[in-house]
């Protein structure tokens, strides 16, 4: 494998036969104050994972440096134009507001509770960020997704903003960071991860239904109405005048976790 195996974080295990490091012990928390009085655990994993290739790709925390870069990532891959607005204005905006958060995230990270993590090639992660996604332990801040429906349950951990740079699509990436995540997230003794994926986003509704993330019976149940048109995604909603609706989808990370 190449790596340096005196660097790798106590909590992680090298299997040389399979290619990866991974999780051994895993370590439980209950919160994230919890996670707090264990800070260095979250600015301490490597996940090796493989392109669709087979070529190495590994998953780090996010750091200062990469701030600028996840905020482009991020604009590119989520933002939505609206009708009526100033469109270049708003995108500054959001921008702002996005990187802001990510500095946030990376600087307080044992006291929220986020695990903000990048992908990039190679076993050391060398390169541009390929991909990034981001992690809130049970009790962390959401930033906005508690306001989403159907709603996810406040001691569950929470994945969002999962995406992939155009330039490296098509290589499985989404994948591979999903999988770094789940691993990592799971490392915190966390045995189910939910998601809300929009309605009008079918390529990321079908990734993460493909790696077994499904809508809970309950959160069918909870829906109203006005949730169900919302995912029809009308014509308000293709021209940004309307708010898409959202799926709440989970996945059991351990065959303990139960339904």
């Amino acid at each position: 494998m190449g790596a340096d195996e005196t660097n790798i974080p106590q909590f992680f295990a090298v299997q040389l036969k399979a290619g990866k490091f991974v999780i051994d012990p895993p370590r439980t928390y209950a919160s994230a104050a919890d996670v707090a009085q264990n800070a260095e655990a979250l600015g301490e994993f490597a996940v090796v994972g493989k392109t669709k290739a087979g070529a190495p790709c590994c998953t780090t925390p996010l750091q200062l440096k990469d701030t600028e870069e996840c905020a482009d990532l991020l604009m590119a891959v989520f933002f939505k134009k609206k009708f009526g607005v100033d469109n270049k204005q708003m995108f500054k905006d959001q921008r702002e507001r996005v990187l802001e958060g990510l500095r946030l995230g990376v600087e307080s990270s044992a006291q929220s509770g986020r695990l903000l993590m990048v992908l990039r090639l190679g076993e050391r992660g060398g390169g541009e960020v390929a991909a990034m996604a981001e992690v809130s332990l049970p009790g962390a801040n959401r930033f906005g997704a508690e306001k989403l429906r159907p709603e996810t349950p406040p001691n569950e951990a929470y994945l969002a903003d999962v995406a992939v740079n155009k330039t490296f699509r098509r290589q499985g990436l989404g994948k591979a960071i999903l999988k770094a995540a789940e691993e990592v997230t799971e490392s915190f003794g966390c045995n189910k991860l939910y998601m809300h994926v929009r309605a009008d986003n079918p390529e990321a509704l079908g990734l993460f239904e493909g790696q077994g993330y499904f809508e809970p019976a309950d959160a069918k149940a909870s829906l109203t109405s006005e949730d169900i048109t919302k995912r029809t995604n009308g014509l308000l909603t293709k021209i940004g005048i309307a708010e898409s609706g959202h799926y709440l989808l989970m996945r059991n990370l351990s065959t303990d976790a139960a339904i």
